[in-house]
């Protein structure tokens, strides 16, 4: 799965004009899908990640689609020549046009967030036009949220209840320790700071990032 979906809503592209409208099926009807663009998952055919992105690339914000092409890459599911071939195939199309233009200035897999909260954080500082960090880097032994390596520093976002318990906030101090004896120093923000005091969030970041 490359975006997170409406579970009771499946995605169906045809060519046949005359298929009727079902519940629980949203229809797209393409002017072409030629056979390359379809491969067959579990026995039913479904289009090829390259041509989902295409067509994903016409309905998605910007954001959406850098998200479902760091899955992709993620997953492993992302090659060059395919895609490349895909992009060629439906070259008039909106779809490969944004997609193309997207895949120029973005690395796929570097922005790959992995909860709302990451997203929303990432978004925020998107937002306010603060550096982009890399997105849950290795450090170590560690995974961080997020890493301005130039700056040695690290952000963590802490939300739902894992982190109101004491083993959790235990592993928390002493990754912040671990960091701190080699010279990174860590930011830690909420939930609530970064959806009821984004403004506290983008000031601490930018008397880091901008001095």
């Amino acid at each position: 799965m490359l975006r997170a979906v409406d579970p009771v809503v499946i995605d169906v592209s045809v060519c046949d004009r005359g298929m009727r409208r079902r519940d629980g099926i949203r229809v797209h009807r393409p002017r072409a899908l030629c056979p390359e663009d379809v491969t067959r998952h579990r026995g039913l055919p479904v289009t090829t990640v390259p041509r989902t992105l295409i067509d994903l690339a016409e309905v998605l914000c910007t954001r959406s689609l850098e998200r479902a092409v760091d899955e992709a890459e993620f997953l492993k599911l992302l090659k060059e020549a395919p895609l490349h071939a895909a992009l060629d195939r439906n070259a008039g199309r909106t779809g490969a046009k944004r997609l193309r233009a997207l895949l120029r200035r973005h690395q796929p897999g570097t922005t790959r967030t992995r909860s709302q909260l990451e997203e929303d954080f990432f978004v925020l500082l998107r937002s306010a036009g603060l550096p982009q960090p890399d997105v849950n880097e290795e450090v170590g032994p560690f995974t961080v949220d997020f890493l301005w390596r130039h700056r040695q520093l690290v952000v963590e976002t802490d939300g739902g209840a894992s982190h109101d318990r004491r083993s959790q906030r235990e592993r928390d101090s002493r990754r912040d320790a671990w960091l701190a004896a080699r010279d990174y120093e860590t930011l830690r923000f909420t939930w609530a700071q970064v959806h009821e005091r984004p403004e506290e969030v983008i000031a601490a970041l930018g008397a880091k990032l901008l001095a």
